[in-house]
């Protein structure tokens, strides 16, 4: 699937943001998730060989952040 293609463009793309939203008015946290969920579904429709290098990109970027977010509640980065 294409950013140009009629599938994304008149299904995946409507359906994806009329989901956000209403799952926003619920839970942020839940509309984020379900965001990342069609993006993972999005990428494995064109490769579903590589999605494994996008989740474990996302696992590392999401420890990283987590624990630059503690260093710096602690005030310990403060060169980062």
């Amino acid at each position: 699937m294409l950013f140009n293609s009629y599938e994304f463009l008149l299904l995946f793309l409507p359906a994806v943001v009329a989901g956000y939203f209403l799952i926003a008015r619920i839970s942020s946290f839940a509309a984020n998730a379900f965001l990342a969920a069609a993006s993972v579904f999005f990428y494995a429709w064109w490769r579903l060989d590589f999605v494994w290098i996008l989740l474990g990109s996302v696992v590392v970027n999401y420890a990283v952040g987590h624990k630059l977010s503690r260093d710096a509640a602690a005030g310990r980065n403060r060169k980062a």
